[in-house]
């Protein structure tokens, strides 16, 4: 195939796609990319989430991978570049990127204590990097063991993709294929989840909502893999799905479900995922697994009147915009008002007005970061019909009020 020249807003568009995989990454794992030439000692792509303070350990950066002296593979790597600092390392196809490596961090490890931290600053001599590195040990994600194993199976399932290769296997941005470009003209086909879709996803999942969960993931998930635009649709949607359980496997061992039996349930999917002869087999195993963590999430949380309480969530998300009194949620799933408070409090160990607020407060919190909704707008549309009440119980919550978390955005 002839290869054409692109325009510059063509190499625009590559950054905003390597932007893109980058957020994706980023939001399911908590770490940032860069692009590292091991030759010239220059970062050749920066996340534009990563600030100036990763400059400060640019150098040991590129000592660490040059130490590592072609060790580093197709496969994620961990490396520690000094300070306690890790690294996910992810070599490109030494093929199309000569000395250029993608990493994903930095990152401590959970047994990193104060002192260790003390003890790395007094070894600096400069004030500057002193400052710097104090900032990047307060920004830095920590990650456990069970983490770790997510986080780079995320990447790894991510980076393998079809369409990735199709990318990173140009030397070149101006040597992109018109071919290639099609192929990423989409830029929300990069993305398995929209951030604000996966959140709420993954908070239904995590809150036991089964009915919630299972709604968005028929109506705003399932059609991300079950047509997906390539030449090998099964395997490009086995993959995706694959991704999707590590991402939900992560989520739920981190905060609901013990380790070993989330990597027990994922090892399980992967194998039903892998044996799927059809994309809609990969959707049922999906919907299966959804339902299959939640039951986990109750046994483990003890929940009885799990019925109850999910047909009252129901009821709390259909009328979040709405005046939402305790009597007519008790009438909705059949109790008498004060018995229904009763179990809503012991089993949700917070009262049935808090949680309200809570709920309205998540929702407000989204709608700051992704609408141009002004303050009363958002107010009236989470069911606060007056402003300043709405800014007492945002800022009781969040400890700021809507403007100033607006302007921390």
């Amino acid at each position: 195939m002839s290869r054409a020249k692109v325009s510059e807003i063509s190499k625009n568009e590559y950054t905003s796609m390597l932007n893109d995989i980058a957020s994706t990454i980023y939001f399911s794992t908590s770490l940032k990319a860069l692009i590292v030439n091991s030759k010239t000692l220059e970062t050749e792509y920066v996340h534009d989430s990563h600030n100036n303070l990763v400059n400060v350990i640019l150098e040991d950066i590129i000592s660490s991978i040059v130490d590592m002296n072609g060790k580093l593979t197709d496969e994620p790597t961990i490396i520690n570049i000094g300070y306690d600092f890790m690294f996910i390392a992810y070599e490109l196809d030494r093929k199309c990127f000569k000395n250029k490596v993608l990493l994903f961090g930095p990152f401590l490890i959970n047994h990193v204590t104060k002192e260790s931290i003390q003890y790395n600053l007094n070894k600096v001599t400069t004030e500057e990097k002193k400052v710097a590195l104090q900032s990047l040990y307060l920004s830095s994600p920590y990650m456990n063991e069970t983490k770790l194993h997510y986080s780079k199976k995320i990447i790894g399932l991510f980076l393998s993709t079809q369409k990735l290769n199709a990318i990173f296997c140009d030397d070149k941005i101006y040597n992109i294929t018109p071919h290639q470009l099609h192929l990423f003209s989409d830029k929300s086909t990069l993305r398995l989840i929209d951030l604000k879709i996966e959140e709420e996803f993954l908070e239904a999942l995590t809150n036991a909502e089964l009915t919630t969960a299972l709604s968005i993931y028929n109506s705003k998930i399932k059609k991300r893999f079950i047509i997906p635009a390539s030449n090998n649709p099964l395997r490009t949607s086995k993959n995706m799905a694959i991704s999707l359980t590590s991402i939900i496997v992560r989520k739920v061992s981190v905060e609901k479900v013990e380790p070993t039996i989330a990597l027990g349930l994922e090892k399980k999917y992967e194998g039903l995922i892998e044996s799927a002869s059809d994309l809609m087999e990969i959707s049922r195993i999906m919907e299966k697994l959804v339902t299959d963590v939640i039951s986990i999430i109750i046994r483990a949380s003890g929940i009885e009147h799990i019925n109850i309480l999910e047909k009252a969530k129901e009821f709390i998300n259909m009328n979040i915009s709405k005046q939402i009194r305790l009597v007519d949620v008790a009438k909705y799933v059949d109790l008498t008002p004060n018995y229904f408070s009763s179990i809503f409090k012991k089993e949700m160990k917070i009262s049935f007005t808090e949680y309200i607020n809570e709920k309205r407060i998540k929702e407000s919190k989204r709608l700051l970061e992704y609408t141009d909704y002004t303050i009363l707008q958002i107010s009236n549309a989470v069911g606060f019909k007056n402003q300043n009440y709405f800014t007492t119980i945002f800022r009781k919550v969040t400890g700021s009020t809507p403007k100033q978390y607006r302007m921390k955005l």
